[in-house]
């Protein structure tokens, strides 16, 4: 990606190609099926990265969480499967 100007507001003008393009929004952005990105198309980046940012942040919560799922499952684990059938009102079994 090259920085080739600057807009108003502090906006930048950049070129980039498809495959730039393409990493920056994830391979995923939804734009229209039919079309290739053209000049004018918005793609709005802010969004994607701040799930990203938020589950940074969030990390070490994150981690915590999954080591506590861990604990539980291995105080489980001895317990053996525990399967219960019943019998339905129809007499057939589940």
């Amino acid at each position: 990606m090259k920085i080739i100007g600057r807009g108003s507001g502090g906006s930048f003008i950049v070129e980039m190609d498809s495959h730039e393009l393409a990493k920056l929004v994830g391979f995923q952005y939804s734009f229209d099926r039919d079309k290739e990105p053209a000049a004018g198309a918005e793609v709005h980046i802010n969004p994607m990265y701040d799930k990203l940012y938020r589950l940074a942040d969030r990390e070490k919560e994150l981690e915590d969480c999954r080591q506590r799922l861990i604990k539980l499952a291995d105080q489980l684990a001895p317990l053996g499967p525990i399967v219960a059938l019943r019998e339905p009102a129809g007499g057939r079994r589940v």
